[in-house]
């Protein structure tokens, strides 16, 4: 999962550099792009699950200080890029980043637990009664809102894009 969502990301940033409609931004760079990232990150995620026991909330730390880093210095970046470069370039660039600072160290990267299939008697011992609570929906609403705006600064890059294809 780890190589085909990073497979994905950057096919979808270098498909996006080429479409000369918004259409094809929206699907490369917003849909496809937004697919690669979310099997990626999942499947680091488990893997960081499966290292990590009793450090595992530096490590998530890192992990999430990481990407709040990149989500603050990226957007500056690609707009200094954009000032100077056509959309274009910039995307293929913005693949050539994410090549090199995620393609590179996921080298390192592998799950110390084996693949297990799921027991059907593990499911029956989940407690469904959370679902019925208002903090539980709180907590969801969060979740959901935070991941919406995680993106933002993607955003800003494609709205440039627009400019340069009007």
């Amino acid at each position: 999962m780890v190589w085909a969502g990073f497979a994905i990301c950057v096919a979808s940033l270098i498909l996006a550099s080429f479409s000369t409609s918004i259409w094809g931004l929206i699907a490369f760079q917003g849909a496809l792009f937004g697919v690669g990232v979310l099997v990626l990150y999942y499947a680091l995620l488990a893997m960081l699950d499966s290292w990590f026991v009793e450090k595992r909330g530096a490590a998530y730390g890192y992990l999430f200080g990481a990407a709040g880093a990149a989500g603050v210095g990226l957007p500056f970046m690609l707009q200094a890029l954009l000032d100077r470069f056509d959309y274009a370039t910039t995307l293929r660039f913005y693949a050539l980043i994410v090549i090199c600072f995620v393609g590179g160290p996921m080298c390192l990267c592998r799950g110390r637990i084996p693949y297990t299939t799921a027991r059907p008697e593990g499911s029956a011992k989940i407690d469904k009664s959370l679902c019925r609570k208002s903090v539980f929906y709180m907590f969801w609403a969060a979740n959901l809102l935070q991941g919406l705006a995680f993106f933002l600064p993607g955003f800003y890059l494609t709205s440039k894009c627009l400019d340069h294809l009007a």
